[in-house]
């Protein structure tokens, strides 16, 4: 297969709604989102992230979620529940081989790695392992909420290790607002895609609970978000903490009307999906204010 047929599209495909299906369908937008969002926090933290760093975030969170796609239609029966595992199907051959090389790449990134990121790195890798069992090999249905934390964890992994001040409220509250949004983000796809899921047997919260005991806990997390927002500003009155909350605040409610959307529509379209993903963007902002903080 050449490789005209997947990443050959972007360029001869004159509908952009498919050249925008097929980033979305290699996860792209979550890949830049998870860059732009560690790379915000690091501002934060008043730390520069190298680009060897960034890099290899990319590469980790692409392959995590090409993986998943990759097992989830290593089944043929599966490959065509929706236009993502169709895509994972059809090019499987060819992903594998982007997949192998990326790994490469990523070896290659380690010898330019500070020694405690790669210490850290290799932790956070070996809870995926974990993760990959569990949801694989188990009846372990709580997937989302691993997700969430691992995806927290790659976020805040690098600033964390490399900022040189001592960790407070501030980089804590921090770390659970991003946890219920990932939390929240997942389930709520999770409840999008519930029919799908039970056709092809993956576990998930929303299966497990039910729509009404799942679209509770959603309620719930928006709400414990809401009050960590707002015990943020009460504690904080720095114009930095209340522009990021700001920005949080923004990206509470687009994922709050996200759910409403999908609640009324029962599926999520590539616009949906496009809004749920593209959430966590929004963290760039912050350098938009950065000087004149």
């Amino acid at each position: 297969m050449k490789l005209k047929a997947l990443f050959g599209l972007f360029l001869f495909m004159p509908n952009p709604n498919n050249i925008l299906k097929i980033i979305q369908a290699l996860s792209l937008d979550v890949v830049l989102g998870g860059v732009v969002f560690s790379y915000a926090i690091g501002h934060l933290f008043w730390v520069s992230l190298p680009w060897p760093v960034l890099v290899a975030l990319a590469i980790c969170i692409w392959l995590i979620y090409t993986f998943d796609h990759l097992i989830d239609t290593s089944d043929a029966s599966q490959s065509q529940l929706t236009y993502r595992h169709r895509f994972h199907f059809e090019h499987r051959k060819l992903l594998i081989r982007v997949a192998i090389f990326m790994i490469l790449v990523g070896v290659g990134i380690l010898f330019l790695l500070p020694g405690p990121i790669i210490f850290a790195g290799t932790v956070v890798s070996a809870c995926i392992v974990i993760y990959f069992i569990l949801v694989r090999w188990t009846s372990f249905w709580n997937k989302e909420l691993l997700v969430a934390i691992g995806y927290t964890a790659g976020i805040f992994l690098a600033p964390l290790v490399m900022s040189e001040r001592d960790i407070g409220l501030y980089q804590v509250i921090l770390l659970v607002q991003t946890l219920l949004l990932a939390y929240s983000n997942l389930l709520i796809f999770s409840y999008a895609d519930q029919n799908v899921d039970s056709k092809a047997g993956y576990p998930s919260t929303i299966l497990k609970l039910g729509l009404k005991k799942a679209g509770i806990l959603i309620t719930a997390l928006f709400c414990i978000n809401s009050m960590v927002i707002s015990l943020g500003l009460m504690v904080f009155d720095l114009t930095e903490f209340i522009i990021v909350q700001c920005i949080f605040l923004c990206m509470h409610f687009i994922l709050g009307w996200l759910f409403v959307r999908l609640v009324t529509r029962n599926e999520a379209d590539h616009f949906l999906r496009w809004v749920g993903d593209g959430v966590f963007l929004l963290p760039g902002l912050i350098f938009l204010f950065r000087n004149g903080l």
